[in-house]
C-alpha cells in the first residue's frame, strides 16, 4: 500500500495542504494550524508558520511529481526549508520540484549554488 494511503486527512494532510497554500506574505500572526491554547501547539503553529505560497495548481504539479512530498514531516522537513529558501529570497513555486526530497546534504549544496552565484549591483 502507498504510504500516502496510511496518512490522516485531520492530522496530517490538510496541514501541510494549508501550509503549502498559505502565502507568507499574507500570514495573520493569529493563525494557526492547530486550534489550541497549549505552549506546545503555539511552539508547534510557529515553527511552521509562513507558507509556501503555491497555488493549488502548483501543488497539484508538485504532488504528481514527487507525491511523496505529503508524507515528509511539515515541522522537521517541509516548514524548515520553506523558511530557509524565503530567508534567502528563494520561492518554492520557482524551485525545482523535487527540492524537499532531497538529502539535507544536497539541499545545502543546492542552496549554496543558488545563493553564490547570484549577483546584486547597486
Amino acid at each position: 500500500m502507498p504510504q500516502i494511503l496510511g496518512l490522516s486527512l485531520e492530522c496530517n494532510l490538510r496541514p501541510k495542504i494549508e501550509f503549502f497554500l498559505q502565502d507568507a506574505d499574507t500570514v495573520d500572526e493569529t493563525s494557526s494550524f492547530v486550534d489550541s491554547d497549549t505552549e506546545a501547539d503555539n511552539d508547534y503553529n510557529e515553527a511552521i508558520s509562513g507558507g509556501g505560497g503555491l497555488t493549488r495548481e502548483q501543488l497539484k504539479e508538485f504532488v504528481l511529481y514527487q507525491p511523496a512530498l505529503l508524507s515528509y514531516s511539515l515541522e522537521n522537513r517541509i516548514a524548515p526549508r520553506v523558511k530557509i529558501m524565503r530567508d534567502n529570497d528563494i520561492s518554492l513555486q520557482f524551485s525545482p520540484s523535487y527540492v524537499l526530497s532531497m538529502t539535507d546534504k544536497k539541499f545545502e549544496k543546492w542552496l549554496d549554488m543558488q545563493t553564490s552565484s547570484w549577483s546584486i549591483s547597486d
